[in-house]
């Protein structure tokens, strides 16, 4: 077995143990108990430390602690997971490299099932278009409004319903433990499942709150606001939220914003927008880069660009990337937690509450960089303080 381990960050001290242990036995019940928590979708924290034991396992001296590696790479959302199961599925032991091929299957068929829907998310969008260039573009706009109304009514339905029993679901998950805790049950046997139950609950709740989201109707009192100040706010939040995760990139921010500059939009939205692209942008970096924000006028509008050094979105992913609920970043290690659901906030925010134009250009490996053009003058009330 190799000597390093990695550090542990939010690993139960005990599983942190077995996991290192000298006994391949304890070894082998440490990553089955890793599998259950990959299963339940823990935080980037538990995720990037779990994954870096199950690279020094796969190369562990006993076949049944491969094996156990081999099953438990399946949900892992690390890309390199596949790599060390393509590896691990020429081992000599049939066992092990029977688990890896079946584990690979998996993971290819959710691919094809992702890709499925991503390409049925696009043959609609392409539908709405080919409509769209028949008609007036005012006939145009109006096809798309009614369309998103209706999905938005659909929206707030659901997230309505699924609230109220993650709700109830969440509870029931508490009263569970505390009634194992009361009869004194091994809490081995029961606490990380629980745990991953929570887990999962959470992500449904935050997926029904961003549904809400998009479909709430209520604009905020729209004011004249300092764009820099918007821009410093949305970075500032940003900023700290990437600041307490071990492994975040290193971002060098770039703001090229005229203090001088006043927009006329519904403050609290557009500076929401401008958190969930900011966050994006960051999360397109993987070691380090630069986030560029600049702003000018042009023909009375303010347009504003936020550019990223990241990864940059494949062409047919740029199709979709504006639908609720579609994600580039699902798998990518540290996005864990993510719905899909940012970027089509921002726009809807950006174009509906803020009245404004939102679009994207991006290539592969170079970067994304998203232009949002805002309306300098709109409402009767001014608020420079703001």
């Amino acid at each position: 077995m190799a000597a390093s381990a990695p550090p542990a960050d939010n690993l139960p001290a005990d599983l942190e143990a077995a996991l290192t242990s000298g006994d391949w036995q304890a070894r082998c019940q440490a990553v089955s108990r890793a599998t259950g928590l990959l299963k339940g979708r823990p935080g980037p924290d538990p995720v990037r430390t779990l994954h870096a034991h199950l690279q020094r396992l796969a190369a562990d001296t006993e076949w049944q602690v491969r094996q156990e590696v081999a099953t438990a790479l399946q949900f892992s959302p690390n890309d390199d997971a596949d790599q060390l199961l393509a590896l691990l599925a020429t081992d000599p032991t049939s066992w092990v490299s029977k688990a890896a091929e079946e584990s690979l299957k998996q993971r290819r068929r959710l691919a094809r099932k992702e890709e499925r829907e991503g390409k049925r998310v696009a043959s609609a969008l392409k539908r709405v278009h080919r409509l769209q260039e028949r008609c007036s573009p005012e006939l145009a706009r109006e096809i798309e409004e009614v369309g998103m109304a209706y999905f938005q009514a659909i929206a707030f339905g659901c997230s309505h319903d699924v609230l109220t029993l993650a709700t109830s679901v969440q509870y029931s998950i508490r009263e569970l433990g505390r009634e194992l805790a009361r009869r004194k049950v091994p809490k081995k046997a029961w606490e990380d499942s629980v745990e991953a139950a929570a887990r999962r609950c959470q992500i449904v709740k935050g997926i029904a709150k961003n549904m809400r989201a998009f479909a709430r109707q209520a604009i905020p009192p729209v004011r004249r606001i300092s764009l820099r100040r918007a821009v410093d706010e949305a970075l500032a939040i940003v900023g700290d939220c990437f600041a307490v995760k071990p492994g975040a990139p290193s971002v060098t921010t770039e703001v090229r914003v005229p203090r001088h500059l006043k927009v006329e939009v519904p403050r609290e939205r557009l500076v929401q927008a401008l958190v969930n692209l900011l966050q994006n942008a960051y999360e397109a970096i993987d070691e380090a880069g630069t986030v560029r924000v600049t702003a000018e006028v042009k023909a009375g509008l303010v347009v504003l660009k936020l550019a990223d050094t990241g990864c940059g979105i494949h062409a047919d992913e740029q199709q979709v990337i504006f639908f609720p609920g579609k994600s580039t970043k699902k798998g990518r290690l540290g996005t864990e937690h993510n719905t899909g659901w940012g970027l089509s906030l921002a726009r809807k925010f950006v174009e509906e509450d803020c009245q404004g134009r939102i679009s994207l250009q991006s290539e592969r490996g170079a970067g994304t960089t998203i232009t949002v053009v805002l309306p300098m003058e709109r409402a009767e009330e001014d608020d420079d303080a703001r």
